[in-house]
């Protein structure tokens, strides 16, 4: 009925909502749909809104306000290159102000030079700003390509593989955490995992619900990984660069949008590793195992396959037991082998960084090879820090609860710090080295352990024969019949 007090009651409900989605300017038009009051013009059946109508509110409403002029961030599109004499960084300028003579950092090379000239179909500027598009030409001739990002050298933004953001899914198909989908960021396009979905939100209610993978039109907190950095500010900070969105892989159709938020320091972000398929759907289901069954190579071998997982601090002692219990088992007859988790980061897991995400990764293979070998009837002795619980959880449901020992070699931080002989303790107190537990990473020891080892009160001889008497006691090696 045009009624003053209902539209503002609803103004006030929809304020009362709204103020949680911290939105920053919000209008209230009363419109007639039907009638067409307050649309184009101003009807006669509601005198009491003197305000603007839709029209003339969304012809002179200030957006400027959506453009951040502060922090430049210039992501390259493309190399121009008409001539040997030009070589120009195409793109649109997302954010900020750059301009002639300023001083750019490159991203991710991280090398510094400065704006030679900044050119148009029109020619050139003095200064661009968004959401200008142009060719920005350096003094020096530096390798840049697509993807890569010009900034401010003391304003950039966050270069991570980590991160979470609130997602919109779109697509049809339901979020599959197997999936490893492609991530659409400012003019970069790489690889990205899901990691965890942290909580969905009811749209009516906007209240938290149980964490579960979304389906269409469904909004949840996200945390994922990138296959390389992206560079990024929240969403609420800058839009060009706190926004992205998911492309599936198989379809090549958008499968979310997300804004990315910045609650959490990277490395506190729940991380997993890439997600691998059940043994039993490769094997058991589609065929293509081993043909010698479980129970002749432990007649051949006389042991049971195990895993024995010794964890604890660097330089705790659980190298020199793993070692030695290695010698011990084969004088005595057995096929094992050492996992050795330095030796794995210098070979196959040269790539991997440190970062919660490297260190997840790390962990998988080393599970994933020891669940190979287990399978092939070997006795494992694997030597990793694995600091987390649930990195040491993961390890266990790779390898199979059944196989898995988690030994713990306790030993103070102190009396490792002091028989170190790395160096480690001594750049990670410099700050040099991040992400050592004990010193910059906590370690989580194990609730249950296989066994408890001293590792600064027993000697590893003594240890290695308490190891061997719980695996005789448990029939691993020798197997009784």
């Amino acid at each position: 009925g045009y009624s003053e007090a209902v539209f503002d009651a609803i103004r006030q409900e929809f304020e009362a909502f709204a103020a949680r989605l911290s939105i920053v300017d919000l209008r209230f038009v009363p419109v007639s749909a039907l009638k067409g009051d307050n649309v184009v013009s101003h009807g006669s059946k509601m005198p009491w809104y003197d305000g603007p109508s839709l029209l003339e509110l969304l012809e002179t409403i200030y957006i400027g306000s959506d453009h951040n002029f502060i922090d430049l961030r210039y992501p390259v599109q493309c190399i121009l290159r008409p001539n040997m004499d030009f070589r120009g960084y195409a793109g649109t300028v997302a954010s900020g102000v750059i301009r002639k003579g300023d001083e750019i950092l490159i991203l991710p090379s991280m090398k510094t030079s400065r704006v030679k000239s900044i050119s148009t179909y029109d020619g050139e500027l003095d200064e661009a700003f968004p959401p200008m598009s142009v060719a920005v030409t350096l003094e020096d001739e530096l390798d840049v390509g697509r993807g890569d990002m010009l900034v401010h050298v003391h304003n950039r933004p966050r270069a991570e593989r980590h991160f979470e953001a609130m997602v919109v899914w779109m697509g049809d198909a339901p979020m599959d955490l197997n999936v490893s989908y492609f991530i659409k960021h400012t003019t970069q396009l790489t690889r990205v995992r899901i990691d965890e979905v942290r909580y969905r939100v009811d749209v009516n209610t906007l209240k938290r619900t149980d964490p579960a993978p979304l389906r269409l039109n469904e909004i949840g907190r996200i945390s994922f990984t990138a296959l390389r950095p992206i560079f990024y500010d929240p969403y609420t900070r800058n839009r060009a660069t706190g926004s992205f969105i998911l492309i599936d892989p198989i379809s090549n159709a958008t499968a979310a949008a997300g804004m990315i938020i910045e609650r959490e320091p990277s490395e506190q972000l729940p991380s997993r590793p890439s997600a691998a398929l059940a043994v039993t759907a490769v094997i058991g289901e589609t065929g293509g195992g081993s043909l010698i069954k479980e129970k002749d190579r432990i007649a051949r071998y006389g042991q049971k396959a195990a895993t024995l997982w010794l964890t604890g601090l660097v330089s705790c002692g659980k190298k020199e037991i793993a070692y030695l219990l290695e010698q011990r088992l084969f004088e005595l007859g057995a096929a094992c082998v050492v996992l050795d988790g330095l030796k794995m980061r210098l070979g196959m897991d040269r790539e991997l960084d440190f970062s919660p995400e490297g260190m997840a990764e790390h962990i998988r293979r080393a599970a994933e090879t020891a669940r190979i070998l287990n399978d092939s009837g070997l006795l494992v002795i694997g030597v990793f820090v694995s600091p987390m619980a649930a990195l040491r959880r993961m390890a266990a449901d790779i390898v199979g609860p059944a196989r898995f020992r988690e030994i713990f070699v306790d030993a103070p931080v102190e009396w490792c710090e002091k028989r170190d002989s790395s160096g480690l303790y001594r750049r990670a107190r410099a700050g040099e080295v991040k992400g050592l537990a004990g010193v910059n990473m906590p370690y989580e020891p194990p609730a249950s352990p296989y066994l408890r080892i001293a590792g600064d009160n027993m000697e590893p001889s003594v240890a290695v024969e308490m190891i061997l008497s719980r695996l005789r006691e448990d029939g691993i090696f020798p197997c009784r019949p």
